[in-house]
């Protein structure tokens, strides 16, 4: 059986760089379960959204809070 596409996505974002020119960092916060999902530079948080919202994959939790996956973690 085919997975419902998805139509929404929900994540708390936080950049920071490292020092006075180290490149940009990130984090994305699963709201329901607090999970995050950590990025060592943009490229690497646009690529995992690119995929979310043009595959239609799951985000790392799904409406009930499950932590069920086929994203990448933190320290992935």
């Amino acid at each position: 059986m085919d997975e419902p596409s998805v139509q929404y996505l929900s994540y708390l974002l936080r950049l920071w760089r490292s020092g006075v020119a180290g490149e940009w960092q990130a984090s994305l916060e699963a709201p329901v379960t607090g999970e995050r999902v950590g990025f060592a530079n943009l490229d690497g948080l646009f690529d995992f959204l690119r995929t979310q919202t043009t595959t239609g994959t799951r985000p790392p939790y799904d409406e009930e809070g499950r932590g069920e996956s086929n994203t990448p973690h933190l320290g992935a």
